[in-house]
């Protein structure tokens, strides 16, 4: 954003003072997750009300995406996506960043050898184990990210 300071003075241009500033939202974003498991039954057809208590934030600021799968798959694929595109700054979200790949790696027979080849596992998995043994070094002795 461009701010701009004049003085005038009987409507003269005394003085002027011009700024670029960064403007950011107010707070990252949020995400809020849940899940169930729902017996299927053709004698008893499941209805499950779900509630989720949304935190606070400026009216009109956010949006709210509903994804609903079956099996885990749905909700990795989500997550991935959305650690996708967070900056990479910092060890704990190199670790969080590989999680999702890591964990899609439970899909796949690890025997498979043209799958694991073709998507990489094995090779996100060390990845992560090597990110996860790495990310002592990206904070202080209180947990906290150095920067």
């Amino acid at each position: 954003a461009t701010v701009r300071f004049t003085a005038l003075l009987d409507n003269q241009l005394m003085d002027a003072l011009e700024s670029h500033m960064e403007v950011k939202p107010s707070q990252a974003p949020v995400v809020v997750g849940t899940s169930l498991v729902v017996a299927a039954s053709p004698e008893r057809p499941s209805v499950w009300p779900e509630g989720i208590s949304l935190p606070e934030a400026v009216p009109g600021s956010g949006f709210i995406k509903i994804i609903a799968g079956v099996g885990s798959l749905p909700s990795v694929v989500s997550y991935a996506a959305d650690i996708a595109q967070r900056p990479m700054d910092n060890g704990a979200s190199l670790v969080a960043a590989l999680l999702p790949a890591v964990s899609l790696r439970l899909y796949y027979d690890s025997k498979a050898q043209d799958i694991s080849a073709d998507l990489g596992l094995n090779r996100v998995a060390s990845l992560f184990q090597a990110a996860v043994e790495a990310l002592p070094a990206y904070t202080d002795s209180q947990g906290y990210d150095r920067k």
